[in-house]
């Protein structure tokens, strides 16, 4: 067993260890950020209209649920939602009704901690969920457990990590369930790993050591990938922890050797056949833009980058901390990468935003973020700018108005067309102009006169008959 152990582990640290050894060198001044400018772009349009965003999204959780005496009322916190597959129709119909599955964390649970719980809705393609008809909360999945993720297989078993809550430290467990029904029903799970909180810490050289020293917590993890070995399942997963001593939440990235799936939801604690470290480019990318607090949740935006949660301020819990959280894009599979903050501020004045979420919806991001309370009070925001500039270099050339209504704290979901979010329109579609295959790039050529021509004209792009416009929204200005 022992040797079994020290196999697994050394192969663990390869698999990372070759994860870094693959980067290259990228251009990280001129797509990172302006992807950034891309994505923020289209989030503040959307935030303008009432089919693309909702704000403080709520639910009721049932008492047969959450065990408490009455129904509550909760805010849909930090939910992680997926997509059931759309079945294939030719009916060409302008909209298509699509089925999501969320988890999220309240504080509805066991001697109100907070209980992770699993929801489901419908939606029409292209729009938010409607926050008036809401989600129909299924189960609870944990009861004191929050930072909930996904991750659906092709076979249709679903993998669901989450943050444990224990007096002693919090901790990563994952969960294996054979289908989504079975989660969103509070089923049986075949397996459950719950991590030892021990990870390899910061060298003085940044080089990657098999040293594993304990934490106080491991958290908010997001699978990235699941692949078969020929000596098991691995997870690859990202997290971040707060080690023992320390201020800060920093980030990490491990493997696990998933153990083999029973039936009989089987738990096992104190899981050690996992190597997690400390995760130096991400670290130092968010650095360099000058996030001084904690680093945190992050989302893949595409599979060139992702979209995290730092504070500007290194406060903390305090309120200035809350006041800095902004969401930064990552570039991945740089040698050197460089975040970029998203240049986003809303109609309503709102600049703080955490917790991001990405769920892909084919043609389409649904985004979530937390909204805190703190940019809601003139009191806070107006001290934002003469914060010391020690921990916060940024905060006195950008000072805080505010938030107005109709922005609230709580969830805010938000839906963006991917290519405008990213800037660039979808390079394989193309339509019949006279004898010859066009593009969106030999469109953004043509001057305005005649591109407004063409992008009003209606051709058989992603699946029904649409004007290119809704093809090509940004070589037609249309995001």
């Amino acid at each position: 067993m022992t040797w079994l152990f020290f196999t697994y582990y050394a192969v663990l640290l390869l698999l990372i260890t070759i994860i870094d050894a693959n980067s290259v060198p990228c251009d990280n001044d001129g797509k990172t950020s302006s992807t950034a400018s891309s994505l923020a772009a289209a989030i503040s349009q959307a935030a303008s209209d009432p089919n693309k965003h909702s704000w403080h999204v709520h639910t009721i959780i049932p008492a047969q649920i959450s065990g408490l005496p009455n129904d509550t009322r909760v805010s849909f916190d930090a939910p992680s939602i997926i997509m059931d597959p759309i079945p294939n129709d030719d009916d060409n119909n302008d909209s298509k009704e699509v089925s999501l599955t969320a988890v999220f964390h309240a504080g509805a649970g066991a001697q109100m901690l907070f209980a992770t719980y699993a929801a489901h809705t419908t939606t029409t393609l292209g729009e938010v969920p409607n926050p008036q008809d809401g989600w129909t909360v299924t189960s609870k999945l944990s009861d004191s457990g929050s930072m909930g993720h996904l991750f659906p297989m092709l076979d249709g078993s679903i993998y669901f990590a989450y943050e444990i809550h224990t007096n002693d430290g919090n901790t990563v467990g994952i969960r294996l369930y054979q289908n989504i029904e079975t989660l969103r029903s509070g089923g049986a799970w075949r397996r459950e790993v719950q991590l030892q909180r021990t990870i390899a810490l910061p060298q003085l050289d940044n080089t990657v050591t098999t040293e594993k020293k304990a934490v106080r917590n491991i958290g908010t993890p997001t699978i990235t990938q699941v692949v078969q070995e020929d000596y098991g399942t691995v997870i690859h997963i990202r997290f971040h922890y707060y080690p023992i001593g320390g201020s800060l939440d920093l980030p990490g990235v491990g493997s696990i050797v998933f153990p083999p799936s029973g039936e009989d939801s089987t738990v096992v604690s104190n899981y050690d056949i996992w190597y997690g470290r400390f995760e130096n480019k991400v670290n130092n990318a968010l650095r360099i833009p000058e996030a001084m607090g904690k680093i945190g949740q992050r989302a893949e935006i595409s599979n060139e980058f992702l979209l995290y949660e730092a504070q500007m301020a290194n406060a903390g819990e305090g309120f200035m901390g809350w006041l800095s959280w902004r969401p930064v894009l990552y570039p991945l599979g740089c040698e050197n990468p460089i975040g970029s903050i998203l240049p986003l501020t809303l109609p309503t004045s709102l600049q703080t935003m955490a917790n991001p979420h990405v769920t892909h919806m084919e043609d389409f991001l649904l985004l979530s973020f937390f909204v805190p309370s703190e940019p809601f009070d003139s009191t806070k925001t107006s001290q934002y700018e003469s914060f010391d500039p020690e921990k916060c270099p940024t905060c006195a050339s950008n000072p805080m108005d505010m938030a107005e209504l109709p922005a609230r704290s709580g969830t805010f979901l938000v839906i963006v067309r991917t290519s405008c979010a990213m800037g660039e329109d979808d390079p394989a579609f193309q339509f019949q102009m006279g004898n010859k295959k066009r593009d969106c790039r030999w469109l953004a050529n043509k001057k305005k006169k005649k591109r407004n021509v063409i992008c009003e004209k209606t051709k058989k792009c992603n699946g029904k008959n649409q004007a290119i416009a809704d093809c090509c929204p940004v070589a037609c200005d249309a995001c």
